[in-house]
Order: structure tokens, then sequence, then C-alpha cells
């Protein structure tokens, strides 16, 4: 009754930084410093699914969602949401995201702080992301902002109660 472990090297000369592994366990996300390349590995056939450029100077943040269809990532207070099967970037998302940053940065006054957080909720049909003392929440399913929260006015028993639902 022992659990099986499989241990599958990446090659090292591509994997200098592990950045997420699915959730089905079967393809890690990694980047590499030098060639500043963003690669999904199928640890399965440990093959390259895919390869596409992303600027590691500044801190990285990524997560596949749930239902490991995309992967969302935050470089330099921006957020990519990217395609996990071929690593396309998912524009209409990126730019609506986008709108909302630049928003809420003109009627906060404050200095370009951008995203610094974000999770997907358990069914992957919602990104929240935090931004300048809100949460903005995208819903995948009407490609539209469902929900603007400002956590100045809330209560904490309203934001543990609100965060709740993306766990």
């Amino acid at each position: 009754n022992r659990p099986e472990i499989t241990w599958t090297q990446v090659p090292k000369e591509r994997a200098q930084r592990i950045v997420d592994i699915s959730l089905d366990g079967k393809r890690i996300l990694f980047g590499n410093v030098e060639t500043q390349m963003l690669t999904v590995y199928d640890l399965q056939t440990e093959q390259t699914m895919w390869q596409i450029p992303m600027d590691f100077s500044a801190a990285i943040t990524s997560r596949w969602s749930p239902d490991g269809r995309q992967i969302a990532a935050i470089v330099d207070g921006n957020i990519s949401i990217l395609d996990a099967a071929n690593g396309d970037h998912i524009s209409e998302i990126e730019s609506s995201l986008k709108k909302y940053e630049d928003l809420l940065r003109v009627l906060t006054t404050s200095e370009k702080l951008g995203y610094t957080d974000f999770k997907w909720s358990s069914d992957s049909k919602q990104l929240s992301a935090l931004s300048h003392g809100y949460i903005i929440v995208y819903d995948i399913s009407t490609e539209s902002i469902s929900t603007v929260v400002d956590l100045v006015i809330i209560s904490s028993g309203d934001l543990r109660e609100y965060l709740h639902k993306f766990d």
C-alpha cells in the first residue's frame, strides 16, 4: 500500500526556475532567466508543450486554473492569462483587467503598483485579483468584470465571508 512515486528530471539547461505544477501533476510551468522563456513541460511524454517569451527581470507569480485550461501570471504588476494548451495570450481578459487597474490607479491617485496577487475560483470560472486596495473579480464565462470590492470600507468579517467563496 505504498504510494507510487515518479521522478522526472527536467533538462538542466532549460529549467532554471520552477514556477508551478498543474493540479493533475502532469505538467509543469517554468521559466528560464537566461533565455527569458516561459515553458510548459509535459511530465508524461517528457516533451516541451510550448514556450513563449516572458520577462523574468521582475518578480513573477503564476498559477494554473483548477481545471488546467488556463494559466494566470503577474509580471511587473500586469496580469497575463495564457491558454495552457498552447501558451496563447487570452487578450480579452488581459485588456479588461488592465483597464480596471488603470482606472483604479487614477481614482486612488497612487503610483503604478499594478496587480499584486490573484486567485482562481475552485470552478475556474472567476479570477479575483488585488490592486490598489480593491479586489477585482473577472467572470470568465461572461468575459467581464463582475465585482469590484473596496477593501478599505469593508469590515473584516465581511471580507472573510466574501473571500471564502474562492477557497
